[in-house]
């Protein structure tokens, strides 16, 4: 055989090699497909031989086989599909046993997870909904749909909080249902404690160091001074994992969203113009924030991206658009509208009679319910946030 052939020979082999993995690594139709988005530190994914490291802000795709890795210090988010994510922590194993993604969602989804102590098994169908098992050395905890956070101690002992939805704590025989808003722990060889409220960390604010401040009240009574600027800072708003805080700071001029660490570190703002942004709300799911604002010339309901892009105007007409809420699945807000003036004082302001109404991400606008109310007196809405 000559060189020649030889040489086309290797040639062919060499471009038939660079096809077959081009192919497995980006072909479409290679099989359903997840995104893992890295957050922080290092995160691998392994194909065979093959070892991808993608860092932020880049995303990759991975099917099934393959093998997440994240290495200390290190998180990552998987998301499967819109109903199934599964946040992986420091020095964490993923494993995607089968991912077949059907049109109308999930059709079989079987993920293993091993993160310290304890071992997770995510699994959905079109049968069944979504379900999230963890195994602690002394405790079974099973997420049907929600969010929890489960901690094990030195000891063995299993700590487990939900924030949205409901979980099953299982050993020794005993289960005890575990709500939104609640946490229990087990011990190992006992039985799960009864389920308690989630202690609540309060956001308040102050005025005794002259102007008004944000202070957090903490589990022991606590108290610890959030901002300090000269200019007022006020309406505080958790996040729904209580990790960050909205607020309207006068800082500029005039108000804007700013948020910040729970701590009260990284203080940016988010609306940045000429005109007040006031009430920010956060979205159930945090990736979005209602506000007020005055920048078309009349008081109305915006909404925005968390990092504050994407702002869009959803009400319009005559008076005042106040105080907006989200609906629980985060497609609806809920707000006040004051459209006369009720009181006779020859303005449209607080202090007239409002009513309740609704818009989704269109800014259709629905009347919520019958009844009018004083919109001094509404009553808003808290939420228990976790200690730490």
């Amino acid at each position: 055989m000559s060189r020649k052939v030889i040489l086309i020979f290797v040639l062919v082999f060499i471009l038939a090699a660079v096809g077959l993995l081009a192919w497995y690594f980006l072909w479409p139709s290679r099989g359903a497909q997840a995104t893992l988005f890295p957050q922080e530190g290092q995160v691998t994914v392994s194909r065979g031989s093959t070892v991808q490291s993608p860092s932020p802000p880049q995303v990759a795709k991975v099917g099934k086989g393959d093998r997440i890795r994240t290495g200390a210090d290190s998180r990552a988010l998987l998301v499967l599909c819109p109903d199934a994510t599964a946040e992986l922590e420091s020095d964490s194993e993923a494993v995607l046993r089968r991912l077949s993604l059907a049109e109308n969602g999930p059709s079989i989804i079987e993920v293993e997870i091993v993160q310290g102590s304890t071992w997770h098994e995510l699994s959905a169908s079109a049968e069944s909904e979504t379900r999230y098992e963890i195994l602690t050395p002394s405790a079974i905890v099973t997420l049907s749909t929600g969010r929890l956070h489960v901690t094990v101690s030195d000891d063995g002992s299993t700590q487990v909080e939900v924030s949205q939805g409901m979980a099953k704590v299982r050993a020794l025989n005993t289960e005890v249902e575990v709500w939104g808003g609640e946490h229990t722990s087990v011990a190992p060889g006992r039985a799960p404690a009864l389920p308690r409220p989630t202690v609540a960390r309060i956001l308040f604010v102050s005025e005794r160091d002259g102007n008004a401040d944000i202070w957090v009240l903490g589990e022991e009574a606590q108290e610890a001074q959030l901002t300090s600027d000269p200019a007022d800072d006020l309406a505080p708003a958790w996040s729904p994992e209580g990790t960050r805080v909205a607020f309207e700071s006068m800082r500029d001029g005039d108000s804007e969203i700013y948020v910040m660490n729970a701590d009260g570190s990284d203080q940016a703002n988010l609306t940045d113009n000429s005109v007040p942004d006031h009430s920010p709300a956060w979205s159930p799911d945090g990736k979005r924030m209602a506000f007020e604002s005055l920048r078309d010339g009349a008081r109305d309901i915006y909404v925005m991206n968390a990092d504050g892009s994407g702002e869009v105007r959803l009400t319009f007409g005559v008076g005042l658009s106040l105080a907006p809420h989200w609906s629980a699945d985060s497609e609806q807000i809920i707000f006040t509208r004051i459209e006369e003036d009720s009181n006779g004082d020859g303005s449209i302001d607080h202090r007239d009679m409002g009513a309740p109404f609704r818009t989704d991400e269109t800014g259709k606008v629905q009347s919520f319910w019958g009844g009018r109310m004083v919109y001094d007196q509404l009553i808003f809405p808290w939420a228990r946030r976790r200690v730490g």
